[in-house]
């Protein structure tokens, strides 16, 4: 097994790895054209998410190809995905707003949550808000495909197998740390990694049984880790307007008169933080049966997956 496992990736299986890549950089190439004029909400998730799929890849790439080889093109998604952080983060607002005003438990607070959610719509629903791509992002995805292309050898199958027990040992090692502190950042991390392991399995395996419902759980978890982190940005943007931080748009400084002359801040605060505490046990169930098992029996049944999943050569 040592022998097949130091053998080159078969040629099927890294095929299909490549061949998804490219496609995920052909495809922000065509969102990058479809939003030439200005970038929706929605063209502006779907490019961050392609980052976070590439990035991933870079990651499990790394531990047979080092750093000097992967982080070059890897940064450079990072630098791209955080130059649209903020136009996203405005979008996330409103539909956490939303999703708080259906768990509000009182008409008025339901009529608070939603009437903020639509004056910060209505301060980004404009042709003029639209964020117009920059010229280099389209070279960050074309040098994705030419970087992959362009690598020293075929990887071994021990280096997918061991950069993606990279990615569940970290996300295993922040969620746990988590636990023990409350901190935030410590499950930002988490979800990060686990978003990882998620996209690499994607990537190299022909998902069914254990590792079908292990990537539906990844996902699963990464959906509600990414609200907590919503929540999160919420309270600190509800934190900013009661220290008394200037509105982003009239329509929003109107809202926010609104919610003063009612108190509506510290009840949207109290309910965020409310809604917050009860997700917060879902993802600690979750994480736990998840990451239950060492990184070492996990990368020995990752490894004869893989092995069952394409012949080498």
């Amino acid at each position: 097994m040592q022998a097949l496992v130091r053998a080159p990736v078969a040629e099927p299986l890294w095929a299909r790895v490549e061949v998804a890549a490219v496609g995920l950089s052909d495809s922000a190439l065509r969102l990058l054209d479809a939003g030439a004029d200005g970038l929706t909400p929605k063209q502006v998730h779907d490019l961050r998410v392609i980052c976070k799929r590439l990035r991933a890849l870079w990651r499990m790439l790394e531990p047979g190809f080092g750093a000097d080889v992967v982080r070059p093109p890897e940064r450079a998604l990072r630098e791209l995905a955080r130059s649209l952080a903020g136009d996203r983060e405005a979008a996330v607002r409103i539909k956490t707003l939303k999703r708080l005003a259906r768990k509000a438990d009182s008409p008025r607070l339901k009529a608070l949550a939603g009437g903020y959610a639509a004056a910060l719509a209505a301060a980004i629903d404009t042709p003029d808000a639209l964020p117009l791509p920059d010229p280099c992002m389209q070279a960050v995805f074309l040098e994705q495909a030419r970087a992959l292309r362009s690598l020293p050898q075929t990887p071994l199958l021990a280096t997918l197998a061991t950069g993606i027990t990279a990615s569940m040992r970290k996300a295993r090692k922040s969620g746990r740390r988590a636990l023990a502190s409350a901190e935030v950042e410590q499950w930002h991390r988490a979800r990060r990694w686990a978003k990882y392991e998620h996209y690499q399995l994607e990537f190299c395996l022909d998902l069914r049984g254990r590792w079908r419902r292990r990537h539906k759980r990844l996902e699963r978890l990464g959906a509600l880790l990414g609200r907590y982190n919503d929540l999160e940005d919420l309270a600190r943007h509800l934190d900013r307007l009661a220290d008394g931080a200037a509105a982003a748009s009239e329509e929003e400084g109107a809202a926010r008169a609104g919610l003063e002359q009612q108190q509506g801040l510290d009840r949207l605060q109290r309910l965020a933080a409310r809604v917050q505490r009860r997700l917060g046990k879902r993802i600690e169930k979750r994480f736990e049966r998840l990451y239950s098992k060492s990184p070492i029996r996990y990368e020995r049944k990752l490894t004869r997956r893989l092995l069952e999943s394409a012949s080498v050569r």
